[in-house]
């Protein structure tokens, strides 16, 4: 009973494959409708899973049509990330990988990877053919891949492998090797520019992100930091950077202070603020603020500034500031350790035209 079953089962897996290969006619079938009912196949009927194995490495052995071994090798690769032989079977398709010479050497690389690597359970996964689901969506984008001769072996290996196969894989092109660092790093779906995020379990497979809409981002983090930071490389360097730089900036740029230069006041001559204080400086103006509360107790615009005098070598460092108008002068000192950048800073600014102060 079962060998009939199996006969008339050969019936409409044999021409899908055919027809995904190019031996023969379309018949209104694209490719993804063919990889749909070979694989479906293979999820209802378990036990059709080594025929269509024995079809695929039939199709491929001294086949003359290079266009057609691709696809076969293709297919052949899906299979492998989808569905395992049975162990009657895996011998005998090792055996036929190891003995691959050649054109396909990196293509049989991908495929014992599937076959004999996994640390995850063979998927087994419903496809959906009135929806343009992620798995169809890869067939597309994997059969122009090859289809254009791509170098996708490294690609191919990712879109069939699981979170924590992938996290290794980056970590050893940043050059991070010890084991306890590469668990600091984790991938996270980013759907929606943030509406939704998570980090991808260890088994998530990556191509169930890789949706046709483009509404999810895969982003490459570190969660913790307890190692220390080492310069290794530069792509270590730039991925860290623009993790740590996207924080910072959104984060720090909200400080009322963002844009002004901090300096801490050991006294001042204001009788009404108490010291020791803040002076925060930019372009516009200077700040003088509270030392516990911050409140702002001082302004003095830039275009106010009349002169700018450093206090002598023989006495604490310090500056005196002289501004305001002709008719109502104002004067204050204060006494900093960072006099030269404190100077400086202001300097520039009268430089570039914001002040007329005789500095």
């Amino acid at each position: 009973k079962n060998k009939a079953f199996i006969q008339r089962s050969h019936l409409f897996s044999f021409p899908a494959l055919m027809r995904f290969m190019g031996d023969q006619q379309y018949r209104e079938k694209d490719d993804v409708t063919c990889i749909y009912e070979i694989l479906q196949l293979c999820k209802e009927k378990l036990m059709l899973k080594d025929e269509i194995y024995c079809q695929v490495l039939k199709q491929i052995t001294e086949n003359p049509k290079q266009e057609s071994c691709n696809r076969g090798w293709m297919i052949l690769s899906l299979l492998t990330g989808y569905f395992a032989p049975s162990s009657a079977l895996l011998p005998y398709v090792t055996k036929y990988l190891q003995d691959i010479q050649g054109t396909y050497q990196g293509k049989v690389h991908i495929l014992k990877f599937n076959l004999h690597f996994r640390a995850f359970n063979w998927r087994r996964e419903s496809f959906s053919k009135g929806y343009p689901s992620p798995f169809l969506h890869f067939c597309h984008w994997l059969s122009d891949s090859w289809r254009s001769g791509l170098k996708t072996s490294q690609t191919l290996m990712t879109n069939l492998t699981v979170a924590a196969d992938l996290v290794p894989e980056i970590c050893e092109q940043l050059l991070v090797s010890d084991n306890n660092e590469m668990e600091e790093f984790a991938i996270f779906a980013n759907k929606g520019k943030g509406e939704v995020v998570r980090p991808l379990r260890a088994g998530d497979y990556i191509h169930d992100f890789l949706l046709p809409d483009n509404s999810v981002t895969l982003e490459f983090k570190r969660v913790t930091w307890k190692a220390p930071l080492r310069g290794r490389s530069e792509l270590y360097i730039q991925v860290l950077y623009s993790q740590v730089f996207s924080f910072f900036h959104e984060t720090v740029t909200a400080l009322p202070l963002f844009d002004h230069n901090v300096f801490q006041i050991k006294r001042i001559s204001e009788e009404s603020v108490s010291s020791p204080c803040f002076v925060a400086v930019n372009h516009a103006h200077l700040l003088i603020l509270e030392n516990n509360s911050q409140v702002y107790v001082c302004t003095i615009y830039i275009k106010s500034m009349r002169t700018m005098r450093p206090f002598d070598n023989n006495t604490f460092p310090g500056v005196e500031l002289h501004y305001g108008s002709a008719e109502d002068p104002q004067a204050v000192w204060m006494e900093l350790q960072e006099v030269r950048d404190f100077t400086s800073i202001w300097r520039i600014d009268s430089l570039r035209g914001y002040s007329e102060s005789n500095f």
